[in-house]
């Protein structure tokens, strides 16, 4: 999703493109959200019928997307598993995740999925702890900073 020139290093991963395509952040939100849609439409629709048209309707959602990032993306065209000598320029050896962005796209929607059936108050409970620890986090950062 950058410009063809560009190198590993110089990769660009802001949220607007400069070639007017979907930038990585946003196809990323776009899985993310659509994943959840088809989750919480297939555990919260009390028609049958619509929590099947529903929930499959934001799966090929998500498959569109999923094959967007594939085609846009210049990096996901290596999609098998390798070490490649000089991946950073660093003489250091990479690795590649295997099937990207199929894979990790798979992964995504079945956790959203999963977590779409998770009860609310478990959810809560998640979005507490969470919060505790990227807060605890933010704090203990900016006392090591001050000292």
């Amino acid at each position: 999703l950058g410009d063809d020139a560009m190198t590993d290093d110089e990769v660009s991963y802001s949220l607007i493109s400069a070639n007017g395509s979907l930038s990585v952040g946003n196809l990323i939100a776009l899985l993310n959200i659509f994943s959840m849609a088809s989750g919480l439409s297939f555990s919260y629709c009390d028609s049958a019928a619509l929590r099947y048209f529903l929930s499959g309707t934001f799966a090929l959602l998500t498959i569109f997307v999923t094959i967007y990032m594939a085609r846009s993306c210049e990096q996901s065209e290596s999609t098998h598993y390798a070490l490649e000598g000089d991946g950073y320029g660093t003489g250091k050896k990479r690795f590649r995740t295997p099937f990207v962005p199929y894979l990790p796209a798979f992964g995504i929607f079945l956790n959203s999925f999963m977590m779409a059936h998770i009860h609310w108050v478990g959810l809560i409970m998640l979005l507490g702890y969470l919060s505790f620890g990227v807060f605890g986090y933010a704090y203990i950062s900016a006392r090591r900073d001050r000292s």
